[in-house]
């Protein structure tokens, strides 16, 4: 009954943290105080700051709601027998569910079946935190709808662990930059996912599509990544780089007038993109039309003189245009 009443609450909005203090704080226990304490707590769930890389909001929720009914505010005080009673109810939290850390509990879990766990967590907390106050004694409710109560608030909590926000308790921005992240640690499968999950909450995420093509390419993935960098330009036909990156595309299946027409549109779009000069120059290059690759090599270095590659390409076209004989180094 306990377990089912905490379940049937959990979409109400609260996060993890803050339920119990709502309860423990606010009414239920130390009722003589006239706040709320949620706000105390509401930057522990998910883990501080929703980041998943810290403890369980549930966890440091049943915590702090201890040490707010068993804490001292005397330092003469012995603490140890507190830290005792507190580490106690940790173990009695590791036993249950084995993890403490957010992101550890919920790993390899994603969408609705992370949310039902984060419930089924937050529920089995609060039932196991309501039983460890029943047998310490001395810790005294005010009704007999107290457990109740302070199950259904302490439920709130789970909403926050989980997130309100989206089925994976992100914002589309801050899955946006998790698969950013997991690409330029290239876990590629990872950051497809991350944005395809941005995606499916902001479908005009223009970003996402574009970042997400540019893994499908990298991938060779071809008529997927073509498909996300035309849905970045048809949110936004100003957006130079996905015709840098179809331009790219085009220029690895040697499709080189295509290429040069998506770079050109790029360049059009950002006259002081850089990287999208240097690239119509190599595909100048390839068709061997060496004095416009050269003038896109220039225009790159005019934009960044700093820019190694462009002076590589540079080098590469004096010897491909036989401006460099082999004994001065072009083999």
């Amino acid at each position: 009954m306990i377990y089912q009443e905490a379940m049937d609450i959990q979409a109400e909005g609260y996060n993890c943290a803050e339920t119990v203090l709502m309860l423990v704080g606010g009414k239920y226990y130390l009722n003589d105080i006239n706040f709320n304490y949620a706000n105390l707590v509401t930057g522990f769930g998910g883990g501080i700051g929703r980041s998943r890389l810290e403890t369980c909001g549930a966890l440091t929720g049943s915590v702090v709601a201890l040490s707010m009914l068993i804490g001292r505010d005397d330092p003469s005080v012995d603490v140890d027998p507190i830290h005792e009673k507190v580490s106690a109810f940790r173990d009695i939290f590791l036993a249950k569910f084995k993890k403490s850390v957010c992101g550890e509990l919920r790993e390899g879990l994603e969408g609705e079946e992370a949310k039902m766990m984060c419930h089924e967590l937050t529920a089995g907390t609060v039932a196991a935190l309501f039983d460890y106050l029943d047998s310490l004694g001395g810790v005294k409710r005010n009704n007999m709808h107290t457990k109740k109560l302070f199950i259904i608030l302490f439920a709130f909590l789970l909403v926050g662990c989980g997130g309100t926000k989206d089925m994976s308790g992100l914002t589309p921005k801050e899955l946006f930059e998790k698969g950013g992240k997991a690409a330029k640690s290239h876990d590629l499968d990872l950051a497809v996912k991350y944005y395809t999950e941005t995606i499916k909450l902001d479908p005009d995420y223009k970003c996402a599509y574009n970042n997400r093509g540019v893994i499908y390419f990298q991938t060779k993935r071809y008529s997927e990544a073509i498909s996300d960098y035309n849905r970045a330009l048809e949110i936004d036909p100003d957006y130079s780089l996905p015709y840098y990156n179809k331009g790219k595309l085009y220029h690895a299946q040697r499709e080189y007038q295509k290429a040069l027409e998506e770079l050109s549109k790029s360049i059009e779009k950002n006259p002081r993109y850089k990287y999208a000069y240097n690239y119509r120059g190599l595909v100048y290059s390839s068709l061997k039309e060496y004095s416009k690759a050269m003038v896109d090599y220039n225009k790159t270095i005019d934009l960044d003189p700093d820019f190694a590659t462009a002076y590589m390409n540079k080098g590469a076209y004096f010897c491909s245009s036989q401006r460099v004989s082999k004994s001065n180094g072009c083999v």
